[in-house]
């Protein structure tokens, strides 16, 4: 119980710093350790508000279905349940609201080809019509229409780290066809460098010019180019001559990565996505945008599916574990991640609670290194906080309170 007191604080923290995919996970896992409806509600109305923000239909129509199942739990208690059914109004009227921008600009909606390049599939909702194709505009992130399951993926690595790297950029705020293309041009210089050290030839790199901004995913930068479509990655498209040197860089087009990643995964794609979306939730954003986004890469490394070493595993595929509490599943890694916050809080108030009682002596960073787990980089890093918001300030090697 412990623990999810403080994975309640650690939520609230988020939702006031905004982070609210964050604050979601924080929720969620509350009602997984708990069994709380109103965490349950919190959880959807984080989904409400990260939809509301950045205009997504995807994420007002998830907000919708949790408030719905929230909803229709046993012996819910009436002061959720009220305000559980205007959040759900909330949402279905923000839904609408979007869908209907988007059939004004002639895009499909949410149910028209997230997962249907030819837009088959019609609106589920009153009125429905058939939707247009599928254009880059239209993309959406894969549904989960099936259960979830605990059967591991069998998929090769470059597929598995695009859609990490696309839900993490998505998670960093980029729009979904960003996203998509941002990661495809990622995984094209893993790949390149993956040849290169298995000595396969490569194109050269320094084709990309100089003048070409990049982002940072994964701990790399990643060339980048504003197009009129928006943001997109850029990797090297071989020209007509066939010859690998023979190259020049393009826009990754996120309709084919789309595509790419549903030949990969198959029925699994939107289970694989919702795992992976969720994992980067569980990182808070703080985390996520220091050092180049390095935090992100050294997680893939712990989930990445096993093949053999060298060329024997070019082209493999291996286990992606979704679930199950094996090290390196996704969902013991989400888990794993929001219970190191929940530790980092208790260090953090441990170390406030040092600095407070500091006498006429103060307290040394020995000490406080001590308090942050006999890290002292980190013990430095919180100080060094508290002196600039001005909670705190050094004289003679020691810390005292302000």
């Amino acid at each position: 119980m412990q623990d999810a007191r403080l994975l309640q604080r650690v939520g609230h923290a988020a939702n006031r710093a905004e982070d609210y995919p964050h604050a979601r996970a924080a929720f969620l896992f509350v009602a997984k350790l708990t069994g709380r409806s109103e965490a349950r509600a919190s959880a959807a109305n984080m989904a409400l508000r990260e939809a509301a923000r950045c205009g997504s239909e995807w994420l007002a129509n998830v907000a919708y279905e949790e408030l719905d199942r929230v909803l229709s739990l046993p012996n819910l208690a009436p002061s959720i349940a009220s305000v559980c059914q205007a959040k759900r109004q909330e949402a279905e009227q923000l839904r609408d609201r979007l869908a209907e921008e988007a059939a004004e600009r002639g895009e499909a909606s949410v149910a028209g080809c997230a997962d249907e390049p030819d837009g088959a599939r019609k609106r589920k909702r009153s009125g429905a019509i058939a939707r247009p194709p599928c254009d880059e505009a239209a993309l959406q992130p894969p549904r989960c229409e099936a259960p979830l399951s605990e059967t591991p993926v069998l998929v090769n690595r470059s597929p598995a780290l695009t859609l990490w790297a696309a839900c993490v950029a998505q998670r960093l705020g980029h729009d979904w066809q960003a996203s998509l293309s941002l990661a495809t041009a990622l995984a094209a210089m893993f790949a390149r460098a993956k040849g290169r050290s298995l000595g396969l030839p490569q194109p050269a790199t320094n084709k990309f010019d100089a003048a070409t901004q990049s982002v940072d995913l994964l701990g790399e930068a990643v060339p980048a180019l504003y197009t009129s479509r928006g943001l997109r990655g850029l990797t090297l498209s071989r020209l007509a001559t066939g010859d690998d040197s023979d190259s020049a860089p393009e826009p990754a087009s996120p309709l084919q990565a789309q595509r790419s990643l549903s030949a990969a995964f198959g029925a699994r794609f939107g289970e694989a996505y919702i795992k992976l979306a969720h994992l980067a939730a569980a990182l808070p954003r703080r985390a996520l945008v220091a050092h180049g986004n390095r935090r992100a890469y050294e997680m893939y490394c712990l989930f990445r599916p096993h093949i053999p070493e060298g060329r024997a595993g070019w082209g493999q595929a291996g286990r992606l574990l979704l679930s199950g509490q094996e090290p390196s599943s996704l969902e013991a890694l989400h888990d794993q991640a929001l219970l190191e916050e929940c530790r980092e809080v208790e260090r953090q108030e441990a170390l406030a609670a040092a600095l407070a009682a500091a006498g006429e002596q103060g307290i040394r960073i020995d000490a406080l290194a001590t308090l942050a787990g006999g890290e002292t980089q980190r013990a430095r890093e919180w100080i060094e906080e508290q002196q600039l918001a001005g909670a705190a300030y050094e004289q003679g090697g020691s810390y005292f309170p302000l």
